[in-house]
């Protein structure tokens, strides 16, 4: 099975994470962002640092641009 950031480009991740946060509950809306990816796609937390550089994104912020 091919790795998620093969799959995910830098724009689609952002677009992702984003939604995750219109849609979720207030709990996981201010959870950072590294957070928000390892619950969406069940990796663990330096994966999940490691998809918000690839993507762009700040993983210790809240803020998904």
């Amino acid at each position: 099975m091919p790795d998620v950031d093969i799959i995910i480009g830098p724009e689609r991740g952002r677009y992702i994470v984003s939604n995750i946060r219109m849609l979720a509950k207030r709990q996981v809306a201010k959870s950072p962002n590294w957070a928000v990816v390892s619950l969406a796609f069940g990796v663990g937390s330096g994966r999940a640092n490691a998809l918000c550089r690839e993507w762009g994104i700040d993983p210790n912020t809240t803020d998904c641009r």
